[in-house]
């Protein structure tokens, strides 16, 4: 009405403003908006997920088929092969699956005898060299000559020249080349854990390798050679939790063994690929500690917010207590279970985190009380 005097609507005397309840608000559901984002960035939810229960032993040695997908095992995509690798066409068709479109690297063995500097090179080697540019023939020579006496497991590398210069050029970018003994299986597998990990770890620093084919390197059905059984253990176990690189790895099975061993490394394979990626949800959330801190340092300011008014100084001071009295809580579970392998001890580890994240959270306002401007002191003003 005219001439009446303008009222400012107010809060009620110790009730927070509108503006106070959306800021408090906000500051409470930003942990929450950084896992949104964490979820953008890294969209996996599991390190590991199998698919090989519905695999079938065509789709494992079939030449012409693309790479079939086998699952997701410790943040590394698994896909199986079978084809020649001095046919272009099916090096092609490998890097064509390769996105985003990186380098791809294929591993070798060189087989040393006890008393070097004999070396034994492969067929695999062999056909491989027969393809290569002249220059790259020549570059692989000198490389074995250098390293003739390496120790088992060494590992080293080299570039191939690309197919441009040749038609029948090996259409990989790089080739590693791990040494192995001739003899014992024991041995043979040991020194082949040590050279995929190493060459695992190296990838991890190469960024332009996006991409691994990896034939059954030292797995045939002579005796002396190792069983599929040891070959997944190495790769599933050891090669694939050396680091998270490459992304992509593509299993090269031979597709000239006899059927009744093709059916016994299909029988193994799909085994093994069904019990890692089967090991239980909680062993396979991808950055569990990470998204748990967020998660629980949410409910952490909400709980705080009914002991004392939130504020962006307030809530900084929150989070950084909470977070660095999680994380040495974290620590101390683990040191308590001496951070036992077996699965079972892994679970309980987790279990705890996730238990303890909890209790932190709820009681977080009565474990700790500071006199400085008293904090947590009901009433006090909020900064």
């Amino acid at each position: 009405m005219s001439g009446q005097p303008s009222v400012a609507l107010q809060s009620p005397p110790g009730q927070p403003s509108t503006g106070q309840r959306t800021l408090r608000t906000l500051l409470i559901c930003f942990p929450l908006l950084l896992l949104v984002v964490d979820f953008c960035v890294f969209p996996r939810l599991l390190t590991s997920r199998s698919r090989a229960g519905d695999l079938t032993i065509e789709q494992l040695f079939a030449e012409t088929a693309p790479a079939t997908y086998l699952g997701r095992f410790s943040l590394h995509e698994l896909y199986a092969s079978t084809g020649s690798f001095t046919e272009a066409e099916y090096l092609q068709r490998l890097r064509a699956q390769t996105q985003p479109a990186g380098h791809v690297a294929l591993v070798a063995t060189v087989f040393a005898d006890d008393t070097p500097p004999n070396v034994g090179i492969p067929q695999l080697l062999l056909a491989l060299m027969n393809n290569m540019t002249p220059a790259s023939q020549m570059t692989l020579a000198n490389l074995l000559y250098e390293h003739s006496n390496a120790g088992p497991g060494s590992t080293y590398w080299m570039a191939l020249q690309g197919a441009a210069t040749d038609s029948k050029a090996v259409d990989v970018d790089r080739l590693y080349l791990i040494h192995l003994p001739t003899k014992p299986p024991g041995a043979i597998r040991d020194a082949l854990a040590k050279g995929l990990v190493s060459v695992f770890q190296d990838i991890a620093t190469q960024r332009k390798v996006n991409g691994l084919i990896l034939p059954f390197l030292a797995v045939g059905p002579d005796s002396n050679g190792l069983t599929v059984d040891d070959f997944m253990d190495v790769l599933l176990k050891k090669a694939l939790k050396a680091s998270q690189a490459p992304r992509f790895i593509y299993l090269s099975p031979y597709s000239q063994w006899p059927p009744e061993f093709q059916e016994s490394v299909f029988a193994s394979l799909t085994q093994h690929l069904t019990e890692a990626g089967g090991e239980g949800l909680l062993l396979r959330l991808y950055r569990f500690e990470w998204r748990l801190a967020l998660l629980s340092l949410t409910l952490c300011l909400f709980i705080c917010s009914k002991q004392v008014p939130i504020g962006p100084k307030a809530a900084i001071v929150i989070a950084v207590a909470y977070i660095s009295m999680l994380l040495e809580s974290f620590k101390l579970i683990e040191w308590a279970a001496a951070v036992d392998p077996q699965a079972g001890a892994s679970v309980a580890i987790m279990l705890g985190k996730s238990a303890t994240a909890i209790i932190e959270a709820l009681g977080f306002p009565h474990f700790v009380r500071w006199g400085v401007k008293e904090l947590f002191t009901p009433g006090a003003q909020g900064t």
